[in-house]
């Protein structure tokens, strides 16, 4: 400031030199008003200054809920409450990369159907995600879903007091991935405005600066000693939700008073004359160049042009304030570049992430309208079993297997083709070619590249993936855009992970109509499980020796209202596949234990079998969920009786073996179903732990022509390992009679009864 002291000092000397009979009063009201003015000038861009950089962050606020409201996951999850949503798409990590401290996500009605915090938020030095039960008893989710109810904007960023804390939070209606509805609620993002984060915002600004939600009127007061400036801030919707308070020393209040002090000793008349000689001087000196680089300033957060840098006025100490504004223009610009960068790729991997592959796809697409290209196609990717990765070797091991496979997708891309990752295990190639690319070639090196093992510890983890492909060229649909075909190739993924893992298929429009038939029949299924609308039927199991009621075998029966009759292959197949399969069957078992309860007042030596799958008996809480059947219903030991394929027998044998066992402890047997059609051999039947063998009914029809070497066989190899049999299919006397000469131990089948529905069985049961 060497050189302003000079120019200062010159001004001084000149002004009483000119200024003996200028008098005080004129000079003090001319000198006072100028830096009053100058002053509030300064106050309003400091408080534009800062209102900008919160708008910033409620802006940012409102894109980050926008992107996790309009998606076809968050809006399914409404829907459903599936608890993996939450799982894999709210972690530690994501709050921490979105400075989040809390998410909700609110019900059209204001109900909150999932609250999560990170856990410092709720104690002190906790680590972690919490997901509260009870959120609409606490104060900030109280606030929160009163605040959101009554906007009716779909997207909004405010503030918000609590309990004397500060939140700035996001709001976005939730939709689907093209933004369409209706809403089904709102995603709310949340970030508390504690000491450490408004001290960053103050560095920001380069100001000390308070917020209240006082509603003080706008108001710029300048004192003897103080500047006190206040500001209302809007909301992105317009509304004021919060006042910035600024209250700084005044900056030009030593000069002030060294001029008051020069001008009081000299007379009246002087005085004014030297004070419009100062203010004339000081203007042209000091105060120009001031103005000059605070427009220049302005021009530059006006028009948000963090590339632009001040120009040298010519003097040293305003030079001086230009360079280190240059110099923090040149640290938003690095950052910017970096947050843009990061907008646009994956953390984990580094890929390109699903806002880029929307970007490229338009570009992409207008590059085959304008004959820039002659053709994009796009590949879907979705690794097959990826959860039992993580559920076997945990979520480190997942990680490296995500990271491996993008390097290697980034290997096999060409430079002008894009590899991203969409999200999970789900990832994308672009590729732009001129001439029509060979899809299959293509596919199959994907799959290569893929399916290659990874190594983690030592151990060579199997990948497998199922990939969707669209292709688009000069003849595809003109209003088509990047959601319909990031959706095309979702369609033809899923097809193809349905049809058979591990392979690809090219999207073509039947498709459409097979995924929607198929997703309903996943959705009609998954609500009959929930709601329990299937009917329980059963048909009898008969003792060979004297045609008694031995056992009722439980046959599940699916009725809709509008596709009526489903098969049991259909809707059984379908379940395994979906992971349904163990919700299904334990709302069967839970039912028919009950029944059976209910049936054995009347016949207390009546047995119930009971069809399981293979991916139930796996599940290592499913011995715990039979035990508390049996207590809660009171049946005896080997009245309930499990049956399973042979299928069961291509799975982990030594799970197998433990779970049975287990079950088999509780006092329940087992039987083995349709034997002779599956993959069993005698060893692996040896070593299980079965009490009983169903002969399948395919073998039964040889025996109306005298042929029985098989069921012979089967009986006496049943036999030879403490087996009993059970034949299913029986439907003449002639088989009857050629059981009974074989020594079949049990017979079922439509020679004696078919399955019954409830009321059927009763009038049967009344025979007995």
């Amino acid at each position: 400031m060497g050189s302003l002291r000079r120019q200062s000092l010159l001004i001084t000397a000149s002004t009483l030199a000119l200024c003996m009979a200028v008098g005080a009063g004129i000079s003090h009201y001319a000198m006072e008003r100028s830096m009053r003015e100058f002053e509030g000038r300064d106050a309003a861009h400091t408080l534009d200054r800062i209102n900008i950089l919160l708008d910033l962050q409620l802006e940012n606020m409102r894109k980050q809920a926008t992107d996790y409201a309009v998606w076809n996951t968050t809006y399914d999850f409404m829907a459903s409450a599936d608890p993996e949503y939450v799982k894999e798409n709210y972690s530690e990590a994501i709050f921490e990369n979105l400075d989040i401290d809390s998410a909700f996500l609110i019900r059209p009605d204001g109900r909150i159907a999932m609250a999560l915090f990170k856990a410092d938020q709720l104690a002190p030095g906790a680590t972690g995600m919490r997901y509260i039960a009870n959120a609409k008893a606490m104060p900030l989710s109280e606030q929160i879903a009163r605040k959101t109810a009554g906007y009716r904007e779909p997207k909004i960023g405010s503030i918000l007091s609590v309990d004397g804390k500060l939140y700035i939070f996001g709001v976005s209606d939730i939709l689907t991935n093209d933004g369409n509805g209706p809403s089904r609620g709102k995603v709310v993002f949340i970030r508390m405005l504690d000491k450490k984060r408004m001290e960053y915002l103050k560095m920001l600004a380069q100001e000390d600066f308070i917020l209240k939600t006082d509603q003080i009127e706008d108001r710029i007061a300048i004192g003897d000693e103080r500047v006190v400036s206040v500001k209302s801030m809007l909301d992105t919707a317009g509304r004021p939700v919060a006042d910035i308070i600024v209250d700084q020393p005044r900056p030009l209040k030593q000069l002030v008073t060294t001029t008051r002090n020069i001008i009081s000793a000299n007379a009246l008349v002087l005085t004014l004359i030297a004070l419009l000689f100062v203010f004339l001087m000081f203007d042209r000196l000091v105060l120009r160049k001031i103005d000059t680089l605070v427009r220049n300033i302005f021009s530059i957060r006006q028009v948000g042009a963090i590339g632009k840098r001040l120009p040298a006025i010519g003097d040293q100490d305003i030079d001086r304030i230009s360079s280190e504004v240059n110099f923090m223009l040149e640290e938003l610009s690095e950052s910017h570049t970096r947050l843009q960068h990061e907008a646009f790729h994956d953390h984990l991997t580094g890929l390109g992430n699903r806002r880029l592959l929307l970007n490229e796809l338009d570009n992409a697409f207008q590059s085959v309208k304008t004959g820039s290209i002659g053709h994009f196609s796009l590949f879907l990717m979705d690794l097959d079993d990826f959860k039992d990765i993580n559920d076997l070797y945990g979520h480190l091991a997942g990680d490296h297997v995500i990271k491996v496979i993008a390097q290697r997708l980034g290997e096999c891309a060409r430079r002008p083709d894009l590899s991203v990752r969409l999200g999970g295990d789900e990832f994308a190639v672009l590729i732009r070619s001129d001439r029509k690319p060979d899809t299959d070639l293509l596919a199959r090196r994907l799959l290569d590249a893929i399916t290659r093992p990874v190594i983690w510890d030592g151990i060579a983890l199997g990948v497998k993936a199922s990939i969707g492909i669209v292709v688009a060229d000069a003849s595809s649909d003109a209003s088509s855009n990047p959601i319909d075909w990031l959706r095309r190739a979702d369609i033809a993924m899923y097809a193809s992970k349905n049809r058979t893992k591990n392979g690809y298929l090219l999207f073509h429009p039947d498709l459409e109509t097979i995924i929607s038939e198929r997703k309903r029949m996943e959705r009609e299924l998954s609500r009959m499980i929930s709601e329990e609308s299937s009917e329980i039927w059963m048909q009898p199991v008969l003792k060979q020796s004297d045609a008694s009621l031995f056992a009722l075998e439980v046959l599940s029966r699916w009725f809709h209202p509008e596709l009526g009759e489903i098969p049991p292959a259909e809707f059984i197949r379908i379940a395994e596949e979906t992971k349904l399969i163990d919700r299904l069957d334990r709302s069967v078992i839970r039912r028919s234990c009950a029944r059976l309860a209910a049936l054995r007042l009347g016949h207390p030596d009546l047995h119930l079998l009971i069809n399981v799958s293979a991916l139930t008996l796996l599940e290592p809480d499913f011995s715990a969920f039979i035990g508390e059947q049996l207590r809660l219903h009171a049946i005896p030991d080997g009245a309930l009786m499990l049956e399973v394929t042979e299928t069961v027998l291509a799975g982990d044998e030594a799970l197998l073996l433990k779970n049975i066992s287990a079950i088999r402890e509780l006092g329940v047997r087992f039987l083995i179903d349709d034997f002779g059609t599956g993959y069993s051999s005698l060893s692996r039947l040896d070593a299980l732990p079965l009490d009983f063998l169903k002969i399948d009914g395919s073998f039964l029809s040889a025996l109306d022509g005298g042929q029985d070497t098989i069921c012979k066989t089967i009986i006496r190899m049943a036999h030879s390992l403490d087996m009993q049999v059970i034949a299913e299919g029986v439907e003449t006397a002639t088989q009857l009679q050629r059981l009974a000469d074989l020594e079949c131990d049990f017979v079922q089948g439509y020679h004696f009864a078919k399955p019954m529905n409830p009321e059927q069985l009763t009038a049967y049961l009344l025979s007995y």
